[in-house]
């Protein structure tokens, strides 16, 4: 039996449907020139090096059904006493200081 028009229709706008809803559930955090991305599926990171130099920009997208946050560490090491920075929100910016590491949490 040969599919229909109607049915291949329906396919494709399923499989569209999905592929939007895995990506805007995905965070990515662009950084660097050449830039460099970093992709997760909504999960969350642990400490990952990540070398920003000041003046340099870098940003954050959550994804659109996401409460992903992400945190900035002046060390690479993670600790609370380095952390620089940190947005819940989509984040578009430039450093301000070096960064070295960032996580992941709250997905």
């Amino acid at each position: 039996m040969k599919p229909t028009t109607t049915t291949t229709t329906n396919l494709t706008t399923a499989l569209l449907l999905f592929t939007n809803l895995t990506l805007s559930t995905a965070w990515t955090f662009t950084y660097g020139d050449p830039p460099l991305v970093v992709n997760g599926d909504d999960e969350n990171k642990g400490c990952t090096l990540a070398p920003i130099l000041a003046t340099e920009r870098f940003k954050w997208d959550r994804g659109v059904f996401s409460d992903c946050c992400i945190h900035l560490y002046a060390a690479n090491t993670c600790t609370a006493s380095s952390q620089v920075g940190y947005s819940c929100s989509d984040w578009d910016k430039v450093a301000s200081q070096r960064i070295s590491a960032f996580t992941v949490t709250n997905c």
